[in-house]
């Protein structure tokens, strides 16, 4: 069901960043908040490779979280909705690095709440909301 809504989003999302100026997405909405029980989420599972500090070149390189609201609309929107799928899709946190840091495994309750805040975000900045 996570999935058709993700994909329900993005294909008129893609659509929009080739119709319409950037102008036409929400302009109140357009940085990404992150209540303090998903930072600390995100603190535990993601920031220790997706942040300014984080590990390795090629997964800050893919999504620094530091660097989600320097986007335009319509790539932070793509980042906020592949943050999503991988979650769903448990390709993240990866499986190496939870064997080497058990700490970073997310609960189920802590999976649906990143994934909530991603598509809840996207929407903001769409504008649906």
């Amino acid at each position: 069901m996570k999935q058709y809504l993700i994909i329900a989003i993005a294909i008129p999302l893609i659509a929009m960043s080739f119709a319409f100026d950037q102008s036409s997405l929400n302009s109140g909405t357009q940085d990404v908040t992150r209540p303090e029980e998903v930072q600390t989420i995100l603190n535990k599972s993601c920031m220790p490779c997706h942040s300014d500090q984080g590990s390795g070149l090629k997964s800050k390189s893919k999504l620094n979280f530091d660097k989600l609201n320097d986007l335009d609309p319509t790539k932070k929107v793509s980042k906020l909705l592949k943050i999503a799928e991988e979650i769903e899709e448990k390709k993240m946190p990866k499986s190496g690095y939870i064997k080497k840091h058990p700490e970073a495994a997310l609960t189920t309750d802590e999976a649906d709440l990143l994934i909530k805040w991603a598509e809840e975000e996207a929407e903001q900045i769409v504008g649906k909301k």
